[in-house]
């Protein structure tokens, strides 16, 4: 009996040791499974870090020139989200080379910092083919010629007397079945069509572009879109519209009257369907948004600001100087408000008044494949300086940026925070 009793003890206390032996496995391995869960929650969030969404890591370096962009770059993991979709859009190259310079023609170029060593950012837009190289020290080429500052005053006065728009019902055409009317603009057709089968002009009743109010603005949208509808209705193949508007001569403006030229297409034309065309394939391909996802990346890089359900940015595929784009899921009051504001920026901020105007609009048929509103403004240089501000370069290269982005988007923001 006693040796069974003594079998027993002996048996329950294996029984406690393996028990002990087993509970510290187990939490050992508990232990390790959730260091690691834990490493790899950490190793994650690193990989798929958001700028957007971390506040600690988003004001690491901030870009004040188009120059700073390959620092902020090569701070960023290739593999998270931001660098991901940028490289797609976009592929970015920096080069730089050190220039010998006689130092009696130095003395002549005043003090231009860092000339003997600039860098040209070189950045292609993969899914456009635009091109655009920025180097704002080519802004301080020679200018053959000064800027005359009573050269708009006077041509807006001394064109005012003679103007044909202000008078459209009697020195400009029409169409067949008319004109549109709103409450300060009248609707013309072009009569020297630029494209068919309807090309109209949407004309105020302001005579100076400088002095367009938001509610005339306003009103020559609403005149423009009551244009399209009438024509759809004419012809109901017509459904994508568009829309150009160039400010005085330099830009490429005929009368000084301001002025819309508008049309509607079987599909957009020139880079309107380029830009379409992209955001298609980039729906089809990435399952994605290329209009967002590019606001995405332009407000990383702190070249975009939102207003309500309008994004801007000055995109990194410009065209010219000074460059925005304006993208809308709407043609409503707050994209207009918007775009009025650019045009005060640019206008009252900046001193600069040439500038050049496309904007695509949604087609005017519901069941057509969705295209929000996209506007590009650019600047055309001075409007009293006779030389070109477009090249060789530009039509047949890459577009050469001779202005630095980050400077336009800090004076947008300054002027949307008012």
């Amino acid at each position: 009996m006693a040796d069974l009793t003594q079998r027993i003890r002996t048996g329950r206390k294996s029984l406690a040791w393996k028990l002990t032996i087993g509970f510290l496995i187990v939490l050992g391995a508990l232990l390790y499974f959730a260091q690691s869960f834990f490493f790899n929650q950490k190793q994650n969030q690193k990989k798929h870090w958001d700028p957007v969404r971390s506040d600690e890591n988003q004001n690491i370096f901030k870009i004040n020139s188009i120059q700073d962009l390959e620092i902020f770059l090569d701070m960023h993991p290739e593999d998270n989200e931001f660098m991901k979709i940028l490289h797609r859009i976009y592929q970015i190259d920096v080069t730089s080379s050190r220039l010998r310079i006689p130092s009696v023609f130095k003395d002549t170029l005043g003090k231009i910092p860092k000339v003997d060593e600039q860098k040209v950012v070189q950045i292609r837009n993969r899914l456009t083919g635009e091109s655009s190289n920025y180097n704002p020290h080519r802004a301080n080429r020679p200018k053959n010629q000064n800027a005359d500052p009573n050269y708009l005053p006077d041509l807006i006065k001394g064109t005012k007397e003679d103007c044909q728009f202000c008078k459209p019902e009697i020195y400009t055409a029409e169409e067949e079945w008319g004109r549109v009317r709103t409450n300060h603009t009248v609707s013309a057709a072009n009569l020297y069509r630029m494209v068919g089968p309807y090309n109209g002009i949407i004309i105020p009743e302001q005579h100076n572009p400088l002095q367009l109010s938001y509610e005339e603005l306003e009103d020559m949208f609403a005149c423009a879109r009551d244009w399209f509808v009438k024509i759809y209705q004419h012809n109901s193949h017509l459904v994508y519209p568009m829309l150009v508007w160039d400010f005085f001569p330099k830009s490429g403006a005929s009368q000084i009257h301001p002025h819309m030229q508008v049309w509607l297409g079987e599909e957009y034309t020139g880079d309107f369907l380029t830009s379409y065309q992209a955001y298609k394939k980039y729906r089809h391909k990435y399952r994605g948004d290329y209009l967002e996802d590019l606001f995405y990346v332009h407000s990383i890089i702190g070249l975009g600001v939102q207003n309500g359900s309008v994004s801007v940015i000055s995109p990194l595929h410009s065209h010219s100087d000074n460059e925005l784009m304006i993208v809308s899921r709407l043609l409503d009051d707050t994209f207009i408000r918007m775009f009025y504001t650019a045009i005060k920026l640019y206008n009252e901020k900046m001193d600069i008044h040439c500038i050049s105007i496309g904007i695509s609009l949604p087609p005017v048929d519901p069941g057509v494949f969705y295209y929000p509103v996209v506007a590009r403004i650019g600047a055309r240089g001075d409007c009293s300086i006779v030389a070109s501000d477009v090249s060789s370069l530009d039509l047949y290269s890459f577009y050469s940026i001779n202005a630095d982005p980050f400077k336009l988007m800090q004076k947008l923001k300054q002027v949307i925070t008012v």
